[in-house]
């Protein structure tokens, strides 16, 4: 059995006009028994756009433990980042999870990794569209609960200073008034302490607003035994996209490998104690004039450094 990663480049013409793209395939396992051949299909790579959004710098989602051994939680986040030459605006970004899990494949129907990525959460960055700017090289933190947790916990992070916090009423999260809440869109986004979700940043495109996506954005699937509904976002949508799972325990990438060909990950076992206070977090290339400039190439495998510690822990 063997796991298969292609990329390669292609030209391919679009309304008349030739283009130059990337073209990538993966599959996680191909078991070569008697045949010479087989067919691996290629995705031509998604880019957000011409002149590039941001990208997701790191994702802190395994918590941390006290000093007497116990699981601590509600200390993740999610650092997202400015890598253009230009001011971007963070209003309105979606941010997402996973419907289904890396470490357990399903046999879905209709499948739609091709086409758009099934979430379990979405939250939304408020804003009237200039209401949040980020200058370039320069970023933003998404917390799940947005106080010093050093106060609760001397092994944990600081974040009563992060940008936004998703804070869910219904589940009793601590709030901090100082920090600005984001919009909760459907269901909870939630950081799985072991992985194995997948996570995307997205934008609607002009046109669609909330209330029109949640009718028109449906999607209703069938797996063994029973069937379910939740919500998809569609693959041109996605500006950046990240596969998380666990070594020994990874089963399938939750995206269209033009969005990411690949996984990262915190600890080398599942339920490794090791994994606490550790995130994933993108290699930085080189710097230009003090702006780090970010490994991106659609590929979590490469471009992560996993198990590092966290850079808001102090």
């Amino acid at each position: 059995s063997y796991e298969v990663r292609a990329t390669g480049t292609v030209s391919y013409t679009q309304s008349s006009t030739t283009y130059a793209g990337e073209v990538v395939g993966f599959m996680n396992k191909l078991d070569i028994l008697t045949a010479t051949t087989y067919t691996l299909p290629l995705s031509l790579k998604i880019t957000s756009s011409e002149d590039g959004d941001f990208i997701i710098e790191e994702i802190y989602f395994t918590g941390s433990l006290t000093p007497q051994g116990k699981q601590y939680e509600g200390d993740q986040y999610i650092k997202l980042y400015n890598p253009t030459n230009k001011v971007l605006y963070a209003d309105g970004l979606l941010i997402a999870d996973s419907k289904f899990l890396t470490t357990s494949r399903q046999k879905v129907e209709p499948d739609i990794i091709d086409e758009a990525f099934s979430v379990e959460g979405i939250v939304q960055i408020p804003g009237n569209g200039t209401q949040y700017p980020v200058a370039p090289g320069k970023w933003i933190v998404i917390a799940d609960q947005a106080i010093n947790h050093k106060e609760n916990n001397t092994n944990s992070l600081d974040l009563s200073k992060a940008d936004f916090e998703i804070y869910y009423e219904q589940i009793k999260d601590e709030d901090n008034p100082k920090v600005t809440n984001v919009l909760n869109t459907h269901s909870y986004v939630a950081f799985h302490n072991r992985g194995y979700k997948s996570y995307v940043i997205a934008r609607l495109p002009k046109g669609i607003t909330i209330a029109s996506y949640l009718t028109d954005y449906k999607y209703t699937y069938k797996i063994i035994f029973r069937e379910g509904e939740t919500y998809k976002i569609s693959n041109s949508w996605i500006l950046d996209a990240v596969n998380v799972s666990v070594k020994g325990k990874f089963q399938w990438l939750l995206t269209a490998p033009s969005l990411d060909s690949g996984w990262t990950y915190c600890g080398k076992k599942d339920n490794d104690p090791a994994r606490y206070g550790k995130s994933v977090r993108r290699k930085v290339l080189s710097e230009n004039n003090g702006k780090p400039i970010f490994k991106d190439t659609n590929n979590s495998t490469e471009d992560f450094d996993p198990d590092v510690t966290p850079s808001l822990k102090k």
